[in-house]
């Protein structure tokens, strides 16, 4: 498995345990994400100076759960150079 599949693999595993928490309700489970903005603001702050995400913002496909790169059980290679 290439290192690509491994991280996606790994993401895939914690939102199945987060979901798990919260007993599969979503309610729980984006009140349990949104909790992170507290929990972790100092380091979001850091993560949003030091990206594009913070320049820019979130692209819109990536706030539907899709990477512009990354589409359910497809791995999707950036542009050529």
């Amino acid at each position: 498995m290439d290192t690509y599949r491994e991280l996606i693999a790994g993401i895939r595993k914690s939102r199945v345990r987060m979901s798990d928490e919260c007993d599969q309700d979503v309610h729980k489970y984006i009140a349990y994400l949104q909790s992170f903005e507290t929990k972790y603001s100092e380091q979001i702050k850091l993560f949003e100076n030091a990206t594009s995400f913070g320049k820019h913002g979130l692209d819109a496909s990536m706030v539907a759960g899709e990477s512009p790169d990354v589409r359910e059980g497809e791995l999707h290679e950036g542009p050529s150079s």
